[in-house]
């Protein structure tokens, strides 16, 4: 009986319309329907890889549309402090803004997307928190990335 549970639990999912992040076929076939430019600075190869991965074309010579990042901040706020007044938890905040232009038109679509993670933070283990705070960038930069892309199959060439 308990082998069946599983697939009980698969049906009521795909009967509730869950679908899995990325799978709507609406915005992939937007996204494949054009040549796409990257500028994207120090944002460029993840949103490449982002691009590839759903089936965009990626080709900064022969362009119909361009993806071009403004700006990217990062910032450290202290998100809590213990009892003694150290720092108990960071805030890890990454925002890109970015425009996207479509070739032969004047209008110009912002783009804006923000990615925050919490970092707990001891001194004790500063050598290990260190290599934590650089994963969770790089994690933070690959999820602003998607949602970039994700954004993108949602805007039309007017």
């Amino acid at each position: 009986m308990n082998k069946y549970i599983p697939l009980a639990l698969a049906v009521l999912l795909s009967a509730c319309g869950f679908r899995l992040a990325g799978s709507d076929p609406a915005v992939s076939a937007e996204l494949s329907q054009r040549v796409w430019a990257v500028q994207g600075g120090a944002m460029q190869q993840v949103l490449e890889t982002e691009l590839l991965r759903r089936h965009a074309r990626v080709d900064n010579a022969f362009a119909g549309a361009l993806l071009q990042v403004k700006d990217v901040q990062t910032r450290r706020d202290i998100h809590s402090i213990n009892l003694s007044g150290t720092v108990k938890e960071y805030m890890l905040v990454l925002r890109v803004q970015a425009e996207v232009r479509f070739e032969g038109r004047e209008t110009v679509h912002p783009l804006d997307v923000t990615v925050r993670r919490p970092l707990d933070y001891h001194d004790r283990d500063i050598l290990g928190k260190q290599e934590e705070e650089a994963l969770l960038w790089a994690e933070m930069r690959v999820d602003a990335a998607e949602q970039l892309v994700r954004r993108l199959g949602y805007l039309k060439a007017e």
